[in-house]
């Protein structure tokens, strides 16, 4: 059965551009469609139509209550409507598309400049804007969803597929995404914010919750979680890094300023820091760990390669690097401190069980051990101190000082000098 159009010209009109009309377009059992070059026309109520709404080229709809179709809805310019806009498949606008209540399409929602809605957006398939899309309560596709200019949702953003915005990103609740995030601006969530893949801004990156990303995370400025943040390849910010709870990532972290966690960090390379690194608990790094001041952990520290520190290295438990560990002040740890290579501090080196370095270690002050102290050489201008463990009587081996002390006095301690091939060695390293 052939399904009616009802065709709106110029003649339907009245001087006020609006639709007077003897057919009745508040419940059309067919098509409408709105003749071309008739700019915007208003309807003083609503207009529904079974089948598809269309404007040609050069024609608007503004109605003053709701506009549904059981089709598409589309308009060679803008669509606007004073309650709710409802489409079973598409809405399409050359221009803007604005609802004093919500907007949802079965399909998808497109508009040449902005999409806004007093309540939530919601598409079956994706949502384009050329400039803002702005909802008053959520934001939902089931593709991606992608402005010009900016997004931003009272309650939550949802998307299938990527979320793409020209300038910023808010939320009052979530932000999600089955692919990647991102912003020119800004992204900011009043909850989480998750990605399939990545997330990134051209400034800051702020969760109310937690951050997570199936792969990176990249932000011009700095990058914070009430919670944890988590990603699947490297984090790194051109400002600091802050997480109530764990910072995590598959390879490298890295920020211009600081890091800092309530509990771990954790990365699968390196960790560097323009400024301190700061976790509540450890401190893990695939590669290197480096800090333009600080570094401090509640519990262990350990790195495959190196760690340095502009300033002092404290860590609850033990510290551990596959090659040498610098400090432009102390190192202090709970338990204790090995490396493949040098530890070399400023001032003074203290651990709570043994030091073993495979090269020599050297501080500005002295060094104090619970246990033992191991390595090819010792220089300090100080004291060295081994066996000061207070938790149980040490028999003599875990009171030695195993190294040539080319500086230093040993004040506690039995001095194991190295053998003559070891002092070889020594000098020849």
């Amino acid at each position: 059965m052939d399904i009616p159009t009802l065709k709106i010209t110029r003649s339907d009109l009245n001087e006020r551009n609006e639709y007077a009309g003897a057919t009745d377009v508040s419940d059309y059992a067919g098509h409408i469609e709105i003749d071309a070059d008739l700019g915007r026309v208003r309807f003083t109520g609503s207009i529904v139509a079974k089948g598809r709404i269309r404007a040609l080229a050069g024609s608007g709809i503004k109605a003053g209550l709701g506009i549904e179709a059981g089709l598409d809805i589309e308009a060679g310019s803008g669509i606007e409507a004073g309650s709710g806009i409802e489409a079973g498949s598409g809405i399409k606008a050359g221009d803007g598309i604005k609802a004093g209540w919500g907007i949802k399409a079965g399909d998808g929602i497109k508009a040449g400049w902005g999409i806004k809605a007093g309540d939530g957006i919601k598409a079956g398939w994706g949502i384009k804007a050329g400039l803002d899309i702005e909802a008053g309560s959520g934001i939902e596709a089931g593709s991606g969803i992608k402005a010009g200019d900016g997004i931003k949702a009272g309650w939550g953003i949802k998307a299938g597929d990527g979320i793409e915005a020209g300038s910023g990103i808010e939320a009052g609740l979530d932000i999600e995404a089955g692919d990647g995030i991102k912003a020119g601006w800004g992204i900011k969530a009043g909850d989480g914010i998750e990605a399939g893949s990545g997330i990134e801004a051209g400034l800051d990156i702020e969760a109310g919750s937690g951050i997570e990303a199936g792969s990176g995370i990249k932000a011009g400025d700095g990058i914070k979680a009430g919670w944890g943040i988590k990603a699947g390849d490297g984090i790194k910010a051109g400002l600091g890094i802050k997480a109530g709870l764990d910072i995590e990532a598959g390879s490298g972290i890295e920020a211009g300023s600081g890091i800092k966690a309530g509990d771990g960090i954790k990365a699968g390379w390196g960790i560097k820091a323009g400024d301190g690194i700061e976790a509540g608990s450890g401190i893990e790094a695939g590669l290197d760990i480096e800090a333009g001041s600080g570094i401090e952990a509640g519990s262990g520290i350990e790195a495959g390669d190196g760690i340095k520190a502009g300033w002092g290295i404290k860590a609850g438990d033990g510290i551990e690097a596959g090659w040498g560990i610098k400090a432009g002040d102390g190192i202090e740890a709970g338990l204790g401190i090995e490396a493949g290579l040098d530890i070399e501090a400023g001032s003074g080196i203290e651990a709570g069980s043994g030091i073993k370095a495979g090269d020599g270690i050297k501080a500005g002050w002295g060094i104090k051990a619970g246990l033992s102290i191991a390595s090819k050489w010792i220089s300090v201008r100080l004291r060295i101190f081994a066996g000061l463990c207070s938790w149980k009587l040490l028999p003599p081996d875990e009171m030695e000082i195993r190294a040539e002390i080319r500086s230093g006095t040993i004040s506690f301690g039995t001095h194991i000098p190295p053998t003559s091939d070891e002092t070889k060695s020594a000098a020849e390293d």
